[in-house]
Parts: structure tokens; sequence; C-alpha cells
């Protein structure tokens, strides 16, 4: 082998590291899951476990990440979370409420499972027993727990705001704009058509109801402002 074959094996060996160096930057996670595992311990047949609460943080400081799907392995394990795609900012966090409720009197385990834009997916293991002895299932009552935001946009834009319930599913939405029922504005996420400034100060607020009940989350204020650019002045000699 003569010294340019030996160069050019060195090259190539160089290139190859670099992009797998850089292959394994992109794929380094940016998005945290917390907790990784839930053991929800042993449940009667027909009734479901208190929920459990997975907080999924992006940790990247430059660049938002969307979380475009979420799905269980088995029905077994249910959960409840904003509708998705969802983007999150950096430092921003995502909740999501996690159930057991098992149909036979065995151990399960399976997994929860979100999916980002970019195919990559964060998993989270879950297991349970469910025991011999059926209970009647008892519904839980909706409680909002995380409450809507007010916006501010200019004319022209959109607004959009969300909320987190937890409770026995299904739960059916419903929001309304200064008390007025919005039609088709029922899932957990409502974004408004272009506003003008007729719309500042509109009350947002979503009803939330399942079989035992319902709740009222707080109403979220949205501002809308006109963009009023500063007029350019033009000084003439002599002129004050």
């Amino acid at each position: 082998m003569n010294i340019s074959d030996k160069s050019r094996i060195r090259v190539k060996t160089i290139a190859a590291a670099t992009i797998l160096f850089a292959f394994a930057s992109v794929a380094h996670a940016t998005v945290r899951a917390r907790p990784t595992a839930i053991r929800f311990g042993t449940e009667s047949l027909g009734s479901s476990l208190a929920s459990h609460t997975v907080t999924l943080t992006n940790e990247n400081d430059k660049r938002s990440i969307t979380i475009s799907k979420a799905a269980t392995s088995i029905s077994q394990f249910s959960f409840s979370a904003p509708a998705l795609p969802i983007t999150l900012v950096p430092r921003e966090s995502l909740s999501v409420f996690v159930t057991f409720h098992p149909s036979s009197a065995l151990a399960y385990s399976g997994t929860l499972e979100f999916t980002q834009a970019n195919g990559t997916v964060i998993s989270i293991a879950l297991s349970g027993t469910g025991s011999g002895i059926t209970t009647p299932p008892t519904a839980v009552a909706p409680s909002i727990s995380t409450q809507p935001s007010s916006a501010s946009i200019l004319a022209g834009q959109t607004a959009t705001f969300n909320i987190a319930a937890t409770g026995t599913s299904p739960m059916t939405y419903q929001w309304s704009k200064n008390g007025a029922a919005i039609g088709g504005a029922i899932s957990s996420t409502y974004t408004t058509p272009a506003e003008t400034t007729a719309d500042n100060n509109s009350k947002f607020a979503v009803a939330v109801s399942n079989t035992a009940g319902s709740a009222t989350s707080n109403a979220a204020m949205l501002t809308v402002t006109v963009n009023s650019e500063p007029l350019s002045e033009t000084a003439v000699a002599g002129v004050v």
C-alpha cells in the first residue's frame, strides 16, 4: 500500500467519524420524560387507579420541539393530554395523565409512546395487575389541572388556548367566547379565527363534562392591538 492509498483511507476514516458524531448529536434526546416508568400496583377489575402524571420537557435551549402523536400499546392503559400535535418552545413542559383499568385478573405491562415530528420516540414503561374481585367503576368528575392562559395578538392574527383536565374518560369539551358557545370548539385546545380589534378584551373559557359532572375553566382574556409603526419625519433645513 503506497502513501497515497494510506492518505485516502485516513481521510475516509475521519469523514466517517465526523458523520457518526454529527448523527449522534442530532439524535441526542432534547425532550425529557419524567418519570420514565409507572407502576400502578394492583387494581380491582372494572375500576381504575388514580391518574399518574407524565411530564415532557423540552430541554433544548435553542429550538422548539413538536410532539406529533401519543399512544399506549394496550387498551388497559389510557391517557388524557392536550390535543396533538403540540409544539414545546425551549424549556416548556407538557403534562399527560395516565390511568390503569384492568379487564382481567392478570399482570399487564405496556408503554406510553410520544412521537416527535422528526420521528424520535419517547417511551414510558407502564405496569399494573388486575385482581379477581370486580368492583363497579366509580366515575370521577372532571377537574381542570391547567387553566387557559390569556393571550395578546395583533389584529389579523389567531390565538390558541389550551387546558388540561383529569377525570373519568370520555370527557367532552365546549369552548365559549364571552359566555356564548363556539360551534365546533370541542377539544382541549381552541384556536380562534383571525381576530380584529372588535374582539379586544374577549373572554374565552371551556366547560369539561363527563358522566360524573362538569367543570368550567377560568376565563382567559384576549387582547387584540393594532401594529402602529411610528411615522418617519423629514426635516427641512431652516424649518423648525
